[in-house]
């Protein structure tokens, strides 16, 4: 006799939601990818931009990033790399190293901020009462 497996509701509604953040994150990846750009890559840069001077340390870019296991060397190490940030060492204590956005970061951003305007677009589709249904949704399973 074969043996089945029943699926709770919770559970669907669970493997649903994951389905469709994984999906959400599979396209904003691939538009991204023509830029060269990941999505934490593109965190990083706008929370430089959002900085006075358009710099800031390491340890204020780890705090704002949204993933807690985002690797900010490896990412901060890839975007110098491509020349989009650059660091610098303070003049008056050198242990002080600040991560600065370049013309070519900011550039960057607004192409990486675009790609992902086109597809949040889609959030406006909702009613009032849908979005504020998946706002308390939302606020649910946190």
């Amino acid at each position: 006799m074969e043996k089945t497996t029943k699926i709770c509701r919770a559970d669907q509604l669970a493997l649903k939601f994951l389905r469709a953040a994984t999906q959400i994150q599979g396209a904003l990846d691939a538009d991204l990818a023509p830029f060269d750009l990941s999505m934490q890559q593109l965190k990083v840069l706008s929370i430089l931009a959002d900085c006075e001077g358009r710099r800031s340390n390491v340890g204020h870019i780890k705090s704002q990033m949204n993933d807690p296991n985002s690797n900010v060397s490896r990412l901060l190490n890839k975007l110098m790399d491509k020349h989009l940030i650059e660091k610098k060492r303070d003049v008056d204590d050198q242990r002080v190293v600040h991560i600065q956005l370049t013309g070519a970061g900011l550039s960057a951003l607004k192409k990486g901020k675009s790609v992902m305007d086109q597809h949040f677009a889609k959030f406006d589709q909702l009613s009032p009462a849908q979005a504020k249904t998946l706002e308390e949704v939302l606020a649910l399973l946190r």
